[in-house]
């Protein structure tokens, strides 16, 4: 069995559940280094939505990754 497609969604919900967690845990990161800004009202939507999304997302793959039928 080819083993391309399962290395992908490891890797991919590695990927995301990483960003996702660090979004959820320090969304002032990337006020740090200048991609959005401060603001408290950026900082909840970051944490809420980003973190929350991307750690959904990465956790789905790992999740497809660990019952490929």
């Amino acid at each position: 069995m080819n083993q391309l497609p399962l290395m992908v969604l490891v890797l991919a919900g590695l990927g995301f559940a990483g960003f996702g967690a660090w979004l959820l845990f320090d969304p002032g990161g990337l006020a740090r280094v200048d991609i959005v800004a401060a603001a408290p009202q950026g900082l909840v939507e970051l944490r809420a939505f980003y973190g929350g999304c991307e750690l959904g997302l990465g956790l789905f793959l790992l999740a497809c990754a660990a019952k490929p039928e």
